[in-house]
């Protein structure tokens, strides 16, 4: 035996480390054949050891990029298939273990991904290890001298060995391979015969045919060959899918013997060394950029997961019993699988963890050391890990139900694993779940948060741009739950560094430091200690209002300093003092330190006579700064004084009208048409108004003259600002416009747009149609004549326009965002140009120069049927061409009087087609306002479920409320789609995961559920857990829903656009839309279980399911709601009332239970108050 290791670790020491390692992984070939037993490790050869070291010692050809490394060419006979093996003795002469570690050193090459560049010499022995057999197991050998059994990995004592240095290489020359699969340790080739199905066997033989499916199971395939074995691969994946079902569909099936032989499968399955990442040395992986890493055996591992998850939250399950078989070392392999690259799979484990952390107490605390452990390995060793955002996000669920007081033990945690968590460069990867985590603990014990302030501002990053923004978030969030007397703590420490941000050059850095001041809660904090924070940012927000190069960062510089000045006057001129006095002296001190050194240059001078020693240049010191003039700080003052809180910057940019100088994107206006092109930019307000933005005329506008002001501004007519009520929308408004009027203006108009486009998914005539949009326009958009002399005409033109030009620059960003638009606004035009009165009609048509002509009734003679027809060119009516209604002679279409309204359409929407087109191309030098961003983004999403109508602002009930008891009742019979399933699932499981309690609880308490009948109705729904449980995860969290802790916010209920854009549902959840996530099948049967009772009958289904097939999922919801309320009297297209279509759960719950009480005779008693 110690020739043997001599002889080995001359060549290179072998690197032996734990079975499933990333160690193991790197430096451990896992072979098919087993060595043979210690016992015959007592007869050495020194032939067979010779040949072997010296195959050892030869250097190997370079192996290709494989996931195995190709075995060495070497000595004949150097690598049999079965080496003879030996047992490790220790210091004493005995075995190394009980039962002896086998290990045979395999002469073959190694992977030149692992190869060490820097050492010359032979690669590595690879080392096989394979278990040992059980006590009471007799190890038989084969006839060549090698084990029946297949070999198996496990731990490998290392005590007497010494460790390698960790080999590294980068990858060059191949691509990085993107499926791979794990170092599986799979079975010799056996033929699996397939079993009879659970269905065709008798009860009583069900129970030993779950058993054997389970050990056929336990067989591991090479997936490394995709060909390979199909016919066992394919008979496995039916099993598998067979247990699966089984044990979801039967009750008792899982009985005490299931327990080990279920682990033990899992186990065989699963447990196994995660391969090196494909690049080992490079960057980390950017899941925006990279592709993922993907499992071969996938097609096996996730039908594994998935039965294993059904088996513990089986109702079957004991936990007592299986506590046995699932302990910490079934944990920590659980663990290991975390660094696995397939995002699939450690979504899977993610889950897979978090239900044995919920089932199993007496793992809790062994389950959150280990996840310290890897946490600990992560920040100070390898910096690399796979599963930490994973890892995180259990441990977010795991705080949120901490107990309070929190235990030393968790806050240790916090500070000694969660914050130096910060400090990894790959932060970026899980600085979400990592922030919330923080904040978890923070809404538990708020004086936590000087310890986190400091720990955060201790590894603030320092050249690491994208690392400062995302701390600068993390901040604001942490200042979101801060306590005043604790931001009081940290408030100078933290401003310190907030002005050092201020003042980056990376832009992006300055302004999310900015956006600070548009937090209304950290405004309030700072105002209350204002004569401590003024006098640390003042002098970054000065400097950034001069100097910066960003546009930008100006402008929040000014909102920044305005603001302050508006807070505290007083305090503002006397820190500005304080700063220009500062800046004086500073200014003082420079000169005269320019001075001394010019008095020690002349005498230096002097002493070698006017002439420098050979060598020596004497060149001339920089002279000091200019002196400060009492003007420069002035001017910031009367800036601030003039230029309101959204103001872009100071009057010197400012015409004599107070319009700024600097030209924008154009929005929409055709240069064809004019060469002055329209731009959009805040502009500065009057001083008591904090929230106006203008639409105005660039700087070729005003170079033009005062008599030429008019450009760009609506014409006035007979006195009017708006002459007609017909627009053409060429130049965009010119006015101030506050964020209220912007946003409020474009979702009224928003709400007509998305009704056509719902009128025309649901099949309306245009004679329907056109009375669905003129009641909702009466609504929302009112538009009266000119002869309506009551009626405040300038102000519903205004809202006209406004809204038409803010929708432009939200439905221009892609081709199918402006053809739906196009669609929809023309629609709009012809409707209201047919109502339209005849005389403002002809005025309107002849303000325009349409370029059509009447024809002569000698062009038109013999034309059917007889009248007045225009004349145009074909090219510009094809819709009439298509339809037939146009006569065509000589290239020129000859239009019908009758057709006048389509030819104006025509018009209007190939002259909106052209300005959406310019607006699109402008799009990208268009600098917007940073807080009209997000309105946009909202307003584009409006026509995929409709627009949010009043419903989202609504407050919980004021009338005589909900109940608990209640709800089951007003489930079945009022609740759309969403709702109900929702509740069907609560009552079948007992439990709702986060978001669905989220979305179902916000939707009861919008309906008049109060909080007290809240906690009732959940603590009854969750009937399966301890009401110490219920107290400890769930109470807070429904309390935080009702603005009672937290920051404690009024929060509204999820309309049908945010159930649809947002949290998208998960394998097991239950939230989100039926009519969009649920598959075809699935969703028509729960339509027929929610309503058949209610008149939805299997011939409603084709006309809803092709709905949801065009995408229009709220139109499919109304459809519903007219059918299941036929017999109140509701007919097709009559919608939730005067047309409109669902766009909110509460208007849908609202309506039916209104239509309830009037069949009843009773009137609405007023549960639910708008806002």
């Amino acid at each position: 035996m110690k020739g043997f290791k001599m002889k080995v670790s001359q060549v290179r020491p072998p690197v032996i480390a734990r079975a499933r390692s990333r160690s193991v992984s790197s430096h451990l070939k896992l072979g098919r054949k087993n060595s043979t037993d210690s016992t015959s490790s007592k007869s050495k050869d020194p032939k067979a050891a010779a040949a072997a070291a010296a195959a050892a010692a030869a250097p190997p050809p370079p192996p290709p990029n494989t996931a195995k490394p190709l075995p060495q060419p070497g000595v004949p006979g150097s690598h049999l298939p079965n080496t003879s093996s030996h047992t490790l003795p220790n210091a004493n002469g005995s075995s190394a273990s009980a039962a002896a570690n086998r290990v045979s050193v395999a002469s073959a090459a190694a992977d030149r991904r692992f190869a060490n560049p820097d050492r010359a010499g032979a690669a590595p022995p690879i080392v096989v290890v394979s278990p040992d057999p059980s006590a009471d197991q007799q190890h038989t050998i084969s006839e060549n001298g090698g084990p029946v059994t297949p070999p198996r990995a496990v731990s490998l004592t290392t005590r007497g060995l010494r460790p390698a240095p960790k080999d590294t290489i980068p990858i060059s020359g191949k691509p990085p391979r993107k499926q791979r699969s794990s170092r599986f340790v799979v079975n010799e080739k056996v033929e699996i015969e397939r079993l009879p199905p659970f269905n065709e066997t008798p009860v009583s033989e069900r129970a030993q045919l779950f058993i054997r499916k389970l050990h056929q199971c336990a067989v591991v395939f090479d997936f490394n060959d995709a060909n390979a074995e199909l016919k066992g691969k394919q008979i496995k994946t039916q099993t598998l899918h067979e247990m699966l079902e089984y044990i979801m569909t039967q009750r008792g099936v899982i009985t005490e013997n299931v327990y080990p032989e279920v682990v033990k499968m899992f186990g065989t399955n699963l447990f196994r060394s995660i391969p090196p990442p494909v690049n080992p040395t490079g960057d980390a992986f950017d899941p925006e950029e990279d592709e993922p890493v993907l499992e071969l055996a996938w097609p096996h591992l996730q039908i594994v997961y998935e039965f294993f998850l059904r088996f513990v939250e089986s109702p079957d399950f004991d936990t007592n019993v299986a506590k046995r078989y699932i302990d910490q070392n079934f944990v920590l392999n659980l663990l290991e699988l975390f660094d696995s690259e397939d995002p699939r799979e450690r979504d899977f484990l993610k889950t897979t963890l978090h239900r044995i952390y919920g089932k199993f107490l007496n793992l809790r605390a062994p389950i959150r050391r280990s996840i310290n452990n890897v946490f600990f390995h992560f920040i100070y060793e390898t910096e690399r890990h796979n599963g930490i955002a994973e890892l995180l996000e259990i441990l977010g669920s795991i705080i949120n139900g901490f107990a309070l007081p929190l235990k030393k033990e968790h806050k240790t945690f916090l500070m000694r694993v969660l914050i130096p968590l910060h400090k990894v460069k790959s932060l970026s990867m899980y600085h979400p779940q990592l922030a919330y985590c923080v904040v978890q603990f923070l809404e538990k014990d708020a004086a936590l948060a000087e310890e986190v302030v400091m720990g955060l501002l201790k590894y603030w990053p320092k050249v690491n741009s994208p690392k400062e923004v995302m701390f600068l978030s993390e901040m604001e969030e942490v200042l979101d739950v801060i306590d005043p007397a604790e931001f009081q703590k940290i408030q100078e420490p933290l401003f310190q560094q907030l002005a050092r941000c201020i003042n980056s050059q990376h832009f992006q850095v300055a302004e999310r430091a900015l956006m600070y001041w548009n937090n209304e809660y950290i405004v309030n904090l700072m105002s209350d200690n204002l004569a401590v924070i003024l006098p640390i940012v003042f002098p970054a927000l000065y400097t950034n209002s001069r100097s910066h190069w960003n546009r930008t960062i100006h402008a929040l510089v000014y909102n920044a300093l305005k603001l302050f000045m508006e807070i505290n006057p007083d305090l503002f001129g006397e820190v500005m003092e304080q700063y220009k006095q500062r800046k004086l002296s500073e200014r003082d001190h420079a000169v005269q330190r320019y001075e001394e050194w010019q008095k020690v240059r002349e005498r230096a001078r002097e002493n070698c006579h006017g002439k420098l020693p050979e060598g020596y240049v004497d060149p001339e010191p920089t002279p000091p700064p200019p002196p400060v003039e009492d003007l420069d700080i002035m001017d910031l003052s009367m800036d601030l004084k003039a230029v309101s809180i959204d103001a872009e910057g100071p009057l010197s940019d400012l015409d004599e009208s107070g319009i700024e100088r600097v030209p924008m994107a154009d929005p929409g206006m055709d240069i064809s048409v004019s060469p002055i092109s329209p731009y959009l930019l805040p502009r500065p307000a009057p001083p008591d108004d904090t929230s106006r933005t203008t639409m105005f005329k660039p700087k070729e506008m005003i170079s033009r003259g005062a008599n030429d002001r008019k450009v760009g501004i609506v014409e006035t007519h007979n006195g009017l600002k708006y002459p007609f009520r017909l627009n053409f929308y060429d130049r965009p408004p010119i006015d101030d416009i506050t964020i209220e009027e912007f946003e409020t203006f474009a979702l009224d108009r928003l709400r007509v747009l998305a009704e056509i486009e719902s009128s025309y998914a649901r099949n309306r005539t245009f004679t329907e149609l056109t009375e669905v949009i003129k009641a909702i326009c009466i609504k929302y958009l009112p538009l009266n004549a000119s002869s309506a002399k009551e009626k405040p005409r300038d102000e519903e033109r205004r809202k006209d326009h406004i809204g038409h030009f803010v929708l432009r620059l939200a439905f221009c960003r892609s081709e199918e965002l402006r053809r739906r638009f196009v669609k929809a606004e023309t629609t709009l035009f012809k409707i209201r140009f047919d109502s339209d009165d005849t005389k403002e009609k002809e005025q309107f048509l002849g303000s325009r120069d349409f370029d059509w002509v009447l024809a002569t009734s000698e062009e038109v003679q013999g034309f059917d049927p007889p009248g007045r027809y225009y004349k145009v060119k074909w090219t510009r009516v094809p819709d009439l061409v298509e339809k037939r209604r146009v006569v065509l002679k000589g290239g020129m279409a000859y239009v019908p009087a009758t057709e006048q309204s389509s030819i104006v359409a025509q018009e209007f929407q190939t002259h909106l087609e052209k300005d959406l087109e310019m607006t699109a191309k402008a799009l990208p030098r268009l600098d917007e306002d940073t807080r009209l961003i997000p309105i946009l983004d909202n307003l584009s999403k409006g026509f995929l479920a409709g627009v949010s109508s009043e419903w989202s602002n609504a407050s919980a009930g004021a009338g005589d409320g909900l109940t608990a008891d209640m709800v089951d009742e007003m489930a079945f019979k009022h609740f759309p789609a969403c709702m109900r399933n929702l509740h069907m699932c609560l009552r079948r499981d007992k439990h709702l995961k986060h978001f669905g309690r989220l979305q179902y609880g916000l939707f009861l308490k919008i309906l008049g559920l109060s909080i007290e009948e809240a906690l009732v109705f959940w603590r009854k729904s969750f009937s399966k857990i301890q009401d110490d449980k219920f107290n400890k995860e769930y109470r807070y969290n429904i309390r935080h829903s009702y603005g009672l802790e937290g920051k404690r916010a009024n929060y509204a209920a999820k309309s049908c656009q945010q159930i649809l854009m947002s949290d998208q549902p998960g394998p097991g959840d239950s939230h989100g839309c039926p009519y969009r996530h649920f598959s075809a099948d699935n969703l028509q049967s729960a339509l027929l279980t929610m309503y058949g009772e209610q008149g939805l009958t299997s011939a409603d289904m084709p006309e809803i399911m092709q709905t949801v097939k065009a995408g229009h999922f709220h139109v499919a919801c109304t459809r519903v709601f007219e059918i299941t309320h036929a017999r109140q009297g509701v007919k097709k297209g009559e919608g939730v009332g005067e047309g409109e279509s669902v766009t909110h759960p509460n208007q849908y719950a609202a309506r039916s239970r209104e239509l309830d009480k009037k069949a009843e005779g009773k009137d609405e008693d007023g549960d639910v108050v708008m806002a």
